[in-house]
């Protein structure tokens, strides 16, 4: 039933016309109970019309206690906004004033806020809703609960704000509000936080500089190894069995190898050969007779041309 105020007839209408077209989906609307004097809430619907407008344009109703009588022209709209006001504040089960800033210590976590509205007509239809600034996103649409709860806030600032509606759907947009603030543990707060950081970029910091000398010192070791292993080469060299004839060496498993072979494995060197003059005579015989004194006749160093290699 759309309820129409003095002045208010136009917007009612409208909206019954936009609602016939399409444009809205809902009609402002009021029910009225025994709040408003009726004797009982139910109505007949069972056959048509459940309702009647007379010429005078009173709206006459079927009800379970008989008939009922609504004139529209001597509705009067409440225009009085309800005042809101915040009771009390409950803090782990500890009353305190609600009209004050509150400083709550470290591991409070169950908040009651209780308000209430001033409504002389209808009090039962005052609506409430609420909102944590600092916490919610939104107003809370209460309905008729007069009190908030909240539990595990984190530390910080809050402020609790309620707003009120009375029984036509006026709001007292200002409200009421209360302000607090939760205190950290220590271990909650920012230079803890930022205490934590410096001691993991330090602990961090110190594992890679033990990292480092572990390297170091593993780089240590290794070079004693390498010093040490290749004095004791050293030594061996001083211990190779060679052979008195042939000159030929005895590895460590019983093998005898070429002099340089042996050298060339145990080393770095490298050998280039070549024939010694000794050797060159012996070998080459009166060839190298004959070269020796043609270079001598000619002033050259007496060495057997062309018969190294390397």
């Amino acid at each position: 039933m759309v309820k129409q105020f003095p002045g208010n007839r136009a917007r009612a209408s409208n909206e019954l016309e936009d609602y016939a077209e399409g444009k809205i989906k809902t009609i402002s609307s009021r029910v009225y109970t025994v709040e408003d004097g009726m004797k009982t809430g139910e109505c007949f619907g069972q056959w048509q019309p459940a309702g009647w407008k007379a010429h005078d344009g009173s709206l006459w109703f079927a009800t379970r206690k008989g008939a009922v009588q609504i004139d529209p022209k001597s509705f009067q709209r409440n225009e009085l906004p309800p005042p809101v006001l915040i009771e009390s504040v409950v803090i782990d089960q500890e009353t305190v004033a609600g009209n004050q800033h509150i400083t709550l210590s470290p591991g409070k976590d169950k908040i009651e806020f209780h308000y209430t509205a001033l409504s002389f007509v209808v009090p039962e239809r005052v609506l409430f809703r609420y909102k944590l600034e600092g916490y919610d996103h939104d107003w809370v649409d209460a309905g008729t609960r007069r009190i908030a709860y909240y539990t595990n806030l984190s530390p910080g600032e809050y402020r609790f704000r309620v707003r009120a509606c009375n029984n036509d759907g006026l709001w007292n947009q200002t409200g009421a509000s209360v302000a607090f603030e939760l205190k950290p543990y220590f271990y909650q707060s920012l230079w803890f936080y930022g205490l934590v950081l410096v001691a993991i970029g330090g602990a961090g910091f110190g594992i890679y500089r033990l990292r480092v000398w572990q390297l170091l010192t593993r780089e240590k070791e290794l070079k004693l190894s390498v010093d040490d292993a290749l004095a004791r080469i050293k030594v061996l060299n001083g211990l190779i069995p060679i052979c008195a004839s042939c000159k030929k060496i005895r590895d460590d498993k019983g093998y005898w190898n070429q002099l340089e072979n042996y050298i060339h494995e145990h080393s770095e060197a490298t050998f280039s050969h070549g024939v010694c003059p000794e050797c060159a005579e012996k070998l080459y015989g009166k060839y190298y007779t004959k070269l020796k004194r043609q270079r001598e006749a000619e002033g050259a160093k007496p060495v057997p041309p062309d018969l190294s290699k390397e």
